[in-house]
């Protein structure tokens, strides 16, 4: 009833400045639909409250001498004393400089993007409705930079990072083929890897974005721009310049004092890192990446902020479930923890398996992959691999031999090759890897 009265009441609102009062009255009135329910707003509320914003915009441009209190205190009964004053006086009466109107940007549009990011978990991630809802995502990023615009122009500095900072959240993660430094030939050996000199960075949105961010006050806002900004480099694969930046900015040092938040983003830009640097070729650096999120591997869904793991001989904390699931990522950011887990241990195998020719089982480089390939090893009887784990092991029982043409014909076997970009050339660079780990074991083995 109260939206209904409003909305009538902007039909028939003849000034500028009572208009926006009332579209700033409904835009709050829409969101405190969904306030202490837990769940989304529903989808037409939430176009309509979008629509609302963007006529609020609208009449922010246009009229220069009208504009939101924001962040700013002022008498909140002005308006009425003011319209008293213009009966009383005629209208004659000039009207004042600039007319303030309660409301603040900033806590609209951000109302306006949890709750689409919360719409998004109550939405099957397996239908047409999920893709289709995730399409409202290009409108509601239009009205953030429409809205930094009007930031910009007011000179509201800890605003406008704000805002920044909610714009970056919605583009970091997004893969832009045309910034991507492997290029495509056309020749027999497929995709070449053309990787450009290091700080080289082509121009996009999320440069100038966090570029920006970098220069404002606050630890936390530069920890998530940083992040942001590597995680952008690994997708596009920037190897080189996204490992230079963590270890250059010590972010390893202190993220465990970080919150939790900012921690997840964390484990998520070093688990792409990983993934990163073995599309570049470089085994080493991503087991080290990825090693420390396997450190607990029953945990890596909460890690990641993907799901909660369901534990077999444990009792469920209701409470702790409800926290991670209200962390957890939409689903279009999910990474692929079958690749992930695939990508660790072949890393580890190229790492370990050499380690056990040369040394033995004194020395360890990779816990979980010792443990799984002690445990494989210790089988009696083993069946055709199937599962990434058992592929994984039995390249490994080839390479400890030297057969390097049956341990790539496992590896070409799993399943994340038809999910993983510019694969032919990552397999091209396998290969090598195989051929020259091969031929070590085989000359520590039998050279003496």
């Amino acid at each position: 009833e109260y939206i209904n009265e409003l909305k009538m009441l902007r039909g028939k609102a003849k000034e500028t400045a009572t208009r926006l009062k009332i579209e700033t009255l409904l835009a709050t009135a829409y969101f405190d639909i969904s306030l202490n329910t837990g769940k989304a707003m529903p989808m037409r509320y939430w176009k309509e409250c979008m629509a609302i914003l963007d006529r609020i915009l609208d009449t922010l441009e246009k009229e220069k001498n009208i504009r939101l209190s924001e962040d700013e205190e002022i008498d909140e009964n002005w308006e009425e004393q003011e319209l008293d004053d213009e009966k009383k006086e005629g209208k004659d009466k000039k009207a004042p400089e600039t007319i303030y109107i309660h409301g603040n940007m900033f806590s609209f549009v951000s109302r306006l993007s949890s709750n689409f990011s919360q719409s998004l978990h109550e939405v099957d991630e397996h239908d047409a409705s999920y893709v289709s809802r995730l399409q409202d995502e290009v409108p509601l990023v239009g009205i953030i930079a429409r809205c930094e615009k009007y930031y910009t122009k007011l000179g509201k500095g800890d605003l406008l990072v704000n805002i920044k900072l909610l714009h970056l959240t919605h583009v970091y993660y997004q893969y832009k083929k045309d910034q991507d430094v492997f290029s495509q030939k056309n020749s027999s050996r497929g995709y070449l890897m053309m990787p450009k000199p290091l700080f080289t960075e082509q121009k996009s949105i999320v440069y100038d974005l966090v570029m920006h961010l970098y220069h404002a006050e606050g630890a936390r806002t530069k920890t998530i721009a940083l992040l942001c900004h590597v995680y952008h480099n690994c997708i596009h694969n920037r190897f080189m310049e996204a490992r230079n930046m963590l270890l250059m900015s010590h972010l390893q040092d202190v993220i465990h004092n970080a919150d939790i938040e900012s921690r997840i983003l964390y484990n998520r830009t070093l688990a792409q890192l990983g993934l990163c640097a073995f599309r570049n070729g470089f085994y080493g650096a991503s087991l080290d990446c990825l090693s420390e999120l396997y450190l607990y591997p029953n945990r890596i869904k909460e890690l990641l902020a993907q799901g909660v793991t369901s534990q077999r001989y444990h009792e469920r904390n209701l409470e702790k479930e409800k926290l991670e699931r209200m962390r957890e990522y939409p689903y279009h950011m999910h990474m692929n923890l079958d690749m992930l887990e695939a990508v660790n241990l072949m890393s580890a195998m190229f790492a370990e398996i050499p380690n056990l020719a040369k040394h033995g089982k004194r020395k360890v480089i990779s816990r979980s992959f010792r443990k799984q390939y002690d445990h494989h090893k210790k089988q009696a009887f083993t069946g055709p691999p199937e599962s990434t784990r058992h592929l994984v092991m039995s390249a490994g029982d080839a390479l400890a031999v030297g057969d390097w043409e049956k341990c790539y014909k496992y590896l070409c076997q799993l399943r994340m090759w038809s999910l993983m970009p510019h694969a032919e050339a990552v397999q091209e660079k396998l290969k090598k890897q195989i051929q020259e780990s091969s031929l070590q074991i085989y000359l520590l083995v039998y050279g003496t």
